[in-house]
């Protein structure tokens, strides 16, 4: 019997100290004072509680270290540890209550229909079987003592010991991975780790530094580092932000020293990393850029995004470093375009109202967004730039849609002129797949595409026309003879697009390439 005895106390302090720990998620740990979880389940550390006649309690009960006194009804589960228990004639407990420690005191009118374990100085008040219940060896039986709480507790947001959750705990996690994916679109870091090759870094390793701040509402700390071994240096960005009025209003301050390529067409860097570690083919542009920056950013409205952000930093050319590939070995890496050194220090006003639409949606989704670049004092260039964009996907039929997209920039100098990583984009246009080679170029651009897609199940299927035009112009955007400009300087581009987000085929012929040229591609996506 002794044996049953230390079982049963183990147990139950087991039961008294982890269960709060796990409903509560941690929250009870919060030190030796009164945590009240909501007017049904409550705790108590060091401190009593009382349960008036005119009260039912439909949670669990936590008593540590003080004395519970019962005058209501409880049909959920009462834990004692190391205090007494008063029951007294008014008092209806259809629950399971234990008491490790202390005594238990009950009026013979009190009713009480569940189970009862009082351990204190070798007392043990109930057979093994149905400590066996108590203990959850037998769920049947335990979920026939809380059958009348259970649901009720299911449908106010309790957990499974019985204790309600926080408001909104049900939307907490979710609301946790929005807010975080909000916050890394905002500082521009990567969610995952990355390894890339490509003619300027050479084989670079980075990984996002996430580091946990939960406990601190709308607190973030954020970043990436890594290493490149081409330049033999470390980059990486930290930062921290803070968000008000339930993520709302958001402030934020970095710094970084990281490679950096403003190239606007479709390659994305793990498909350019397939391109330069197999073929020699680096379609995009980097330079390196170093310093400093702070955002005010804010969202007055669902799907509405404002933002303001300084940045001031120095701009170095980053030259080829490698030259290896694995089937290319007869080719050379295209040098890279003559990126201009100096310090830009500027202020950055952007719009954007819904999201960025891709070519496969199933319902009706739309995307604006504008910006608004303009050089300050100090900075070692002087110009000014505008962009704007929407993009917009209208089903027809549920495997069946149309997606338009149109976009537009322009780069202006006041002075001192700019250097061609501010250019719209860096390097000209690409091709409606992003293969073409950079032959387009100029301080403005304008840039349209069209796709008829169908969808069943995971198979994709598009056929796409783009019309592209980059040209010199000295006025700002959307101003002078524009759409003459466009339609006189501009070329076509089409292309058939099968396969899904793992591998696709794409048939197209280039913005550069003659009217009976044509490129096959396949395309890994994600891998």
């Amino acid at each position: 019997m002794q044996k049953i005895n230390i079982t049963l106390v183990m147990a139950g302090i087991f039961l008294a100290l982890t269960a709060p720990l796990a409903g509560q998620e941690g929250q009870a740990a919060e030190g030796l004072q009164d945590y009240r979880v909501d007017e049904s389940g409550e705790i108590k550390i060091f401190s009593d509680l009382t349960i008036p006649a005119d009260e039912i309690r439909h949670g669990n009960l936590r008593v540590v270290g003080g004395t519970l006194t019962v005058a209501g009804t409880v049909t959920g589960r009462i834990t004692v540890l190391g205090g007494n228990v008063i029951i007294e004639s008014t008092a209806v407990i259809e629950g399971v209550l234990v008491a490790l420690g202390g005594s238990i005191t009950r009026d013979p009118a009190a009713k009480v229909t569940g189970d009862i374990l009082e351990v204190n100085l070798g007392k043990v008040s109930l057979t093994r079987e149905k400590a066996d219940a108590i203990f959850l060896r037998n769920p049947a039986d335990d979920q026939a003592l809380s059958s009348r709480w259970e649901a009720d507790a299911d449908r106010a947001g309790y957990d499974n010991y019985g204790v309600r959750r926080p408001a909104g705990h049900y939307r907490t996690r979710h609301l946790r991975r929005s807010y975080r994916s909000r916050v890394r679109n905002d500082l521009g870091v990567p969610g995952d780790v990355v390894f890339r090759y490509n003619r300027a870094e050479g084989a670079a390793f980075y990984v996002p530094l996430d580091i946990d701040t939960d406990d601190i509402s709308g607190f973030y700390v954020d970043g990436f580092g890594g290493y490149a071994f081409g330049p033999g240096k470390w980059y990486g960005r930290l930062a921290i932000a803070q968000y008000f009025f339930k993520h709302r209003l958001g402030l934020i301050i970095e710094g970084h020293s990281e490679t950096r390529q403003d190239d606007g067409w479709r390659v994305s860097p793990a498909e350019n990393f397939i391109g330069a570690f197999f073929l020699k083919e680096d379609w995009h542009d980097y330079y390196a850029a170093e310093g400093y920056g702070g955002s005010l950013v804010v969202y007055p409205l669902a799907g509405v995004r404002l933002m303001a952000r300084y940045r001031n930093e120095t701009h170095r050319l980053m030259p080829r470093t490698v030259s290896w590939s694995m089937f290319g070995g007869e080719k050379n890496f295209r040098p890279g375009y003559p990126v201009t050194n100096g310090k830009d220090i500027n202020l950055t006003y952007q719009f954007q109202l819904g999201s960025d639409v891709g070519l496969f949606h199933r319902r009706f989704a739309l995307g604006l967004a504008a910006s608004y670049t303009s050089t300050l004092p100090g900075s070692f260039f002087e110009y000014t730039r505008e962009e704007v964009a929407a993009d917009i996907f209208l089903p027809l039929h549920r495997r069946i849609g149309i997606r338009a997209m149109v976009k537009t920039g322009a780069t202006l100098s006041t002075g001192t002129g700019f250097g061609l990583q501010h250019m719209v984009p860096i390097g000209g246009l690409g091709s409606i797949g992003g293969y073409a080679y950079k032959d387009q170029a100029g301080s403005h651009y304008a840039l349209l595409e069209m796709a008829f897609t169908l969808r069943r199940r995971t198979d994709l299927a598009a056929i796409l026309w783009q019309y592209g035009s980059a040209w010199d112009a000295g006025y700002g955007l959307l101003q002078g003879d524009y759409f003459n400009t466009v339609s006189q300087s501009g070329r076509h581009s089409v292309g058939l697009r099968l396969g899904d987000n793992d591998g696709r085929l794409e048939l197209f012929r280039p913005l550069s390439g003659s009217k009976n040229e044509f490129v096959l591609y396949f395309r890994l996506i994600d891998f």
